[in-house]
């Protein structure tokens, strides 16, 4: 019977080592685009801000304490760069890659530092040729992104990988939940298109360059409002804070 067992074990270690190690792909079909993509490019996703230290966020339904738009997610950039909490809010994390900022100041005033920070940015994506697309999340702490209501999420820290197989071209709801501890903070968001060419959060000669495949509801208008918030409350108060968290995966 051990003979048999070391055998066994042998055989399955053999396949673990031959099968290959991509990730299975996220299956995207036409029932889940709001559209057609439009003949024109989109401003950017709509970002909500929350100051978790105060016991503001989604989850608990409180109102946010400034809203603003990114067309590319790359706080404070999108080649490793890391921002330390002290050295401001939200303003400077984003640093110049979000505009139309508005602080709620009836709600809380404007906060000069970032720890306990939590964002929640929701619109569309614009995918214009069918086939598999990378995408790259690079995060300290906190992140999970949901893409045609397929979700990947991310506990602290570092980078990771995933694929989605979209079917047909079509405009498809994203949403982005992001929070921060204390200490270092960065939140990425890259993706390169069936060819392998760069889409999103893209440098050439160092500098981040324009992306219009992110539309916002004011783009859009009359399509379906996308919900705020894409499933961040059933994530725990303590796993907000970042205490003993444990993202699972969704494919």
């Amino acid at each position: 019977m051990g003979k048999f067992v070391a055998i066994l074990c042998s055989t399955l270690l053999a396949l673990s080592v031959l099968a290959p190690s991509s990730r299975a792909q996220n299956l995207i079909t036409p029932d889940q685009s709001i559209g057609s993509v439009p003949d024109f490019g989109g401003t950017g996703l709509f970002g909500l801000y929350y100051d978790n230290g105060a016991g503001y966020s989604s989850a608990a339904g409180s109102p946010p304490e400034a809203s603003f738009t990114a067309s590319n997610i790359c706080f404070p950039d999108c080649q490793g760069g890391n921002f330390s909490d002290p050295n401001g809010g939200l303003q400077a994390f984003t640093n110049g890659n979000a505009f139309n900022f508005n602080f709620f100041t009836s709600v809380e005033p404007v906060r000069l530092t970032w720890d306990n920070s939590e964002i929640d940015m929701s619109g569309y994506i614009a995918i214009t040729t069918p086939g598999v697309y990378t995408f790259s999340a690079s995060r300290d702490d906190n992140f999970a992104i949901t893409i045609g209501g397929v979700t990947n999420s991310y506990g602290c820290c570092g980078t990771d990988t995933f694929q989605d197989q979209f079917t047909a071209p079509g405009l498809y709801r994203i949403s982005m939940l992001f929070q921060e501890s204390g200490g270092g903070s960065e939140m990425a968001f890259t993706a390169t298109d069936p060819s392998g060419n760069c889409i999103i959060g893209c440098y050439a000669d160092g500098v981040l360059q324009p992306n219009d495949l992110f539309y916002s509801d004011t783009d859009l208008e009359g399509a379906p409002a996308p919900v705020i918030g894409g499933g961040w409350a059933a994530i725990t108060v303590a796993g907000l804070m970042g205490i003993g968290m444990t993202w699972r995966r969704r494919a």
